[in-house]
């Protein structure tokens, strides 16, 4: 009783957001310590609105690495917050329960980018091995590792691009897009130049080399306007010099 009343007392302190980020992180150490005893107070705060505490007490119950905790992470991943879904993810891999394994592999086609990296992450943690070439292949694109992906062929293409047009894939970092672009070019096919193209229109100003270079690689005809439009080309017909088309 005593430790579920400090757990309560020590989040009550959190949510107040008036604590300096050292403080914050001893407060945090304090409630991790006190185990199961923290679960319940927890769990209860999962009810929030706010969407970044919603997020805090996942992470929290994560790092508890108590099994008590892994009914409220599995119904967080359905939560309408991707990153409350990726802490859930994330936790019961800290928590090391096997049982649901299944609802994670689901993760790896969740439409997140963090959703996805959050479940592979847990899944090698767990001891997890693909049973089919699509876990295989959901579970290489989740992790990051693109290229290995697109070596099965045509049956990495609808993952791939489910990772390309990530509403969350970290700031359009410039070496992922890269990387998944170029695993999406070397497939040569076309069904990849519409959310290439929604890519390109998305993000001006950007990181869109490598999207203008595979675009070039698959070279299809629908591709050319958009192309001379952000690579300022006032003739389409320059193209072929200034974006490689195949």
């Amino acid at each position: 009783m005593f430790k579920a009343w400090k757990a309560r007392r020590l989040l009550a302190n959190l949510k107040r957001g008036r604590l300096g980020a050292s403080a914050r992180e001893v407060v945090e150490e304090n409630l991790v310590r006190l185990g199961a005893a923290a679960v319940a107070p927890l769990v209860a705060e999962l009810s929030a609105a706010d969407d970044h505490w919603r997020c805090e007490c996942l992470n929290l119950l994560g790092r508890l690495h108590d099994v008590g905790a892994v009914r409220a992470l599995v119904a967080a991943l359905q939560d309408r917050h991707s990153r409350a879904r990726a802490r859930a993810a994330k936790g019961l891999g800290c928590v090391g329960d096997q049982t649901h394994i299944p609802l994670l592999v689901d993760c790896l086609s969740d439409a997140s980018w963090a959703v996805r990296r959050a479940a592979a992450l847990s899944l090698g943690k767990l001891g997890w091995q693909p049973t089919s070439e699509v876990e295989r292949i959901c579970y290489q694109v989740a992790e990051g590792r693109y290229s290995y992906a697109a070596k099965a062929g045509a049956a990495a293409v609808k993952p791939l691009i489910r990772a390309l047009v990530s509403p969350d894939l970290p700031q359009r970092d410039s070496s992922e897009l890269w990387d998944i672009t170029k695993a999406l070019a070397s497939l040569r096919d076309p069904v990849a130049v519409p959310p290439l193209l929604q890519v390109l229109d998305s993000n001006p100003g950007g990181e869109f080399w490598g999207v203008c270079w595979a675009l070039g690689q698959l070279g299809d005809a629908s591709a050319v306007e958009p192309l001379a439009r952000v690579l300022g080309v006032a003739d389409g017909h320059c193209l072929p010099r200034a974006v490689p088309m195949r």
